[in-house]
């Protein structure tokens, strides 16, 4: 199964085309087979719950297979990191700046160069799913990254860091 899921579009103020772009999302599904359809969710996360809403992306972070972030533009990809903490193999992109700091391809996940290539995605998607064994290795050394390099403690530690120098 593959889900779509993301923030009710009329809830984020800082997304002009989040509107749209789900708008289109859903007359494309609406064009495919039937069949097809039984197989694909779309899901707008509802933003008036922060409790609802992340109880939500845990169960789906958890019970997924690959997460995938192919964002053009993102800071620190909040959702690739608890992917990665909770031991889902991920794919993103190295455009965006915030996940290629996160992700090493081929170590934690996957990434691709052009989030605008539907082809290089489908066959890096295609190559994770073929290779059970990859994903589990990407999935532990994602969850070592997580913990070594973005938690809290990690964080205050560098700081401290910088602070004695």
């Amino acid at each position: 199964r593959l889900v779509l899921a993301g923030p009710d579009p009329a809830s984020v103020a800082d997304d002009p085309e989040g509107r749209d772009a789900f708008e289109r999302l859903r007359e494309k599904y609406m064009l495919l087979a039937p069949e097809m359809q039984r197989d694909i969710a779309i899901l707008s996360l509802p933003m008036t719950s922060r409790k609802l809403n992340a109880l939500m992306v845990n169960a789906l972070q958890r019970a997924s297979v690959i997460v995938v972030q192919n964002s053009i533009r993102e800071g620190f990809g909040l959702t690739l990191t608890e992917a990665m903490w909770k031991g889902t193999p991920v794919l993103g992109n190295t455009r965006a700046a915030g996940l290629r700091q996160q992700v090493r391809d081929r170590v934690d996940g996957r990434m691709v160069e052009d989030p605008e290539d539907r082809a290089a995605l489908a066959a890096a998607l295609d190559e994770m799913l073929a290779a059970p064994g990859d994903l589990d290795h990407w999935a532990k050394s994602a969850q070592r990254r997580v913990y070594d390099e973005f938690l809290v403690f990690t964080q205050l530690r560098k700081w401290l860091e910088v602070l004695a120098e």
